[in-house]
């Protein structure tokens, strides 16, 4: 069997009774394997650094667009923004990629812009994941060569499509491992830095007149009241049929006291006319008098 300039071994010697995918991961296999021992124990060091960054500023807005001139200067970019200035403590934020050799130099002038209240710098080495990534794209390169030689020399239709498939899902496996590749290598050449922007002016409060504030007194005072009369109406349901009560109760005792106190005199005077025209009743008056 010949072998390509890796050392590993080439599927044109392909024999029938082994399946192209088989001979294809066999051979990606010992690709992967080759490339990890050729690499050895030496891994370039691939640093990601992000970092945090908050400043008390006058105007959050104008520190905001300084800031991203400062960053566009250096050769990076904004990556993301916003801006909240209609409240009485305005804020904005933003995250940029700076270029990671400017970095601190970047993060300096960034500073000067207003009082640093928090910072702080986070690093991870990435080595060993890209150079896993490396080795695993370089296997499945060769791999898919290896592949495409298969289907140019397929003696049957089995065969080719059996090496077709796998040839695609190697591929769909090589762009995913390229794609992780990429991104790795964006966050080691652009650090992250998210910036928070905070004011420290203070925003004045407009004045009111008298007139306003003795309305504003009056409307609370209306407000405080009626609020009062709604607590007050459950009891009112309780207090004011016994409060008719004793005042039916008072008024009907009075005026039985009333009527006894006309009866009295009535009888009084029914019985002097009486004793008037009795002679025996004179003569008995008469003689008290005297004694008297």
């Amino acid at each position: 069997m010949s072998s390509d300039s890796s050392g590993a071994p080439v599927g044109q010697n392909y024999e029938y009774g082994t399946s192209s995918s088989e001979a294809s991961n066999s051979d990606s296999d010992s690709s992967y394997d080759s490339n990890r021992e050729s690499q050895g124990t030496t891994v370039e060091a691939q640093v990601i650094v992000t970092g945090n960054m908050s400043l008390d500023v006058a105007d959050p807005a104008e520190a905001l667009a300084h800031a991203s001139t400062i960053v566009t200067e250096a050769g990076g970019s904004v990556a993301h923004s916003s801006l909240k200035g209609e409240s009485d403590s305005p804020w904005g934020n933003a995250t940029f990629k700076i270029p990671a050799n400017s970095f601190e130099e970047t993060r300096q002038k960034l500073a000067e812009l207003g009082k640093v209240t928090d910072q702080s710098t986070d690093t991870a080495d990435a080595g060993a994941e890209v150079a896993d990534l490396d080795a695993r794209i370089t296997a499945l390169k060769a791999s898919i060569a290896r592949l495409t030689t298969l289907i140019d020399q397929a003696e049957t239709t089995s065969d080719l499509l059996e090496a077709e498939r796998e040839l695609t899902s190697r591929q769909e496996e090589l762009d995913s491992l390229k794609a992780q590749r990429a991104w790795y290598s964006d966050q080691v050449s652009y650090s992250t830095l998210e910036v928070s922007f905070h004011s420290t002016a203070i925003t004045p409060v407009p004045s009111s007149s008298a007139w306003e504030e003795s309305w504003q007194a009056f409307s609370q005072g209306i407000a405080g009241l009626v609020y009062g009369l709604i607590m007050f109406v459950p009891w009112l349901i309780v207090i004011i049929p016994i409060t008719l009560f004793f005042v039916w109760l008072y008024r009907r005792r009075r005026a039985r006291r009333r009527a006894r106190g006309e009866a009295t005199p009535t009888m009084s005077t029914e019985t002097e006319p009486e004793a008037q025209g009795d002679p025996v009743a004179q003569a008995t008056n008469t003689l008290v008098a005297r004694n008297m």
